[in-house]
C-alpha cells in the first residue's frame, strides 16, 4: 500500500500506528496531518481523535530494498543517487565488491535484481531501473549501434533479423533507434522472458497491401448493368470485328403482294320448269 490514513489520541500515536502497519521507517514516508484532534471537555465530552495520512516515498523505499538485497548477496553496497526521467526512476548503485558481478554476462545479475526490486515495490508509480558504474549508458550505446548495423543488412538483403530474447528496456532501445528508419520496421514477438525484437524490411508484398489497392473495380456493361465476364470479352470483341469487316448488303426490293385467286363460280341451279323434272315428295309420316 502506498497511502494509508490512521487515527490516534495524538498525531504521534497515529503516525506510529501507520508506520507499524506499513513496516516502514519515518524517513520512508511523507506525513500529512488531516486533523489535530480535540481532547474535549474534561477529556470525555466532545473528544475527537487526531488523523494523519501517510504516503510512501519512492526513493527511500527503493534505497532500503536494494541495499538489503545487496547485503544478503554478500557484497554490500549503497544507492548513491536517483535519476528521474519522465515515468522512469533509476537508482544508481555503488559497490566495489559487487560491480563486476552485477555487470557480468551482459548485466544479467543487474537485470534480475531490477526485476526483484520491482516485484517487491509493485506499488511504485514510476518504472524502476538500476544502474552501476554507467553500465546502462554504455550498454544502450552498444545496443543502438548493433540495431543500426542489423537494419542496414536487412535493408540490403530483404530478409528479417531476429534478436535474442531481451528485457523490456533493451527492446525499447532498438524500437526507438529505428522508429524513423526509412527502409525497415521493428516489432516484438513472444511472451515473458522469451519476447524478442524482429527487424523487417518495410517493402510490403501483395498480402501486406491495403485491400483497396489489391482489388480493381470490375467492369460493367452499358446496357444491363451486369458485370461482364472475362471469358465473354474475347468473343464479344471477335464478333464486333467481324461485323465491322463485313460490307453492308444492299437491301433487296420487296415483291408486290400477289392478288388473291378468284374462285370458280358455281353454276346456277336449274329449276323444274327448265328441266321438266319434278322432285319426289317425302313420304307422309304414318299416323
Amino acid at each position: 500500500m502506498s497511502l494509508i490514513e490512521k487515527e490516534g489520541k495524538t498525531v504521534e500515536q497515529a503516525i506510529d500506528k501507520g508506520l507499524k502497519e506499513m513496516g516502514l521507517s519515518r524517513d520512508e514516508v511523507q506525513v500529512e496531518i488531516v486533523s489535530l484532534g480535540s481532547p474535549g471537555f474534561l477529556g470525555l465530552l466532545g473528544a475527537k481523535p487526531a488523523k494523519v495520512r501517510l504516503r510512501v516515498m519512492s526513493q527511500p523505499r527503493i534505497k532500503r530494498i536494494v541495499e538489503t538485497i545487496l547485503s544478503k548477496m554478500g557484497f554490500p553496497g549503497t544507492v548513491r543517487s536517483f535519476n528521474e526521467e519522465g515515468g522512469r526512476l533509476t537508482a544508481v548503485i555503488e559497490s566495489e565488491l559487487g560491480e563486476k558481478y552485477l555487470k557480468a554476462n551482459n548485466g544479467a545479475v543487474l537485470d534480475a535484481l531490477e526485476y526483484l526490486v520491482g516485484k517487491i515495490y509493485h506499488e511504485a508509480e514510476q518504472e524502476i531501473h538500476l544502474d552501476i558504474g554507467d553500465f546502462r549508458q554504455s550498454q544502450g550505446n552498444q545496443i543502438k549501434a548493433m540495431a543500426l548495423e542489423m537494419a542496414k543488412k536487412v535493408a540490403q538483403s530483404g530478409q528479417e533479423h531476429k534478436f535474442a530474447p531481451m528485457p523490456p528496456h533493451q527492446r525499447k532501445i532498438i524500437h526507438k533507434a529505428l522508429e524513423n528508419h526509412p527502409e525497415v520496421k521493428t516489432f516484438a514477438v513472444g511472451e515473458g522472458d522469451r519476447r524478442r525484437v524482429i527487424i523487417a524490411p518495410k517493402k510490403a508484398g501483395a498480402q501486406d497491401q491495403p485491400k483497396a489497392e489489391r482489388e480493381q473495380p470490375k467492369a460493367r456493361s452499358k446496357t444491363g448493368g451486369k458485370e461482364s465476364r472475362p471469358k465473354d470479352r474475347p468473343r464479344a470483341a471477335a464478333q464486333g470485328s467481324r461485323n465491322q469487316s463485313r460490307p453492308a448488303e444492299a437491301e433487296k426490293p420487296r415483291a408486290a403482294p400477289l392478288a388473291p385467286k378468284k374462285q370458280p363460280e358455281k353454276p346456277a341451279e336449274e329449276t323444274s320448269a327448265q328441266t321438266g323434272f319434278v322432285p319426289r315428295t317425302k313420304k307422309r309420316a304414318r299416323r
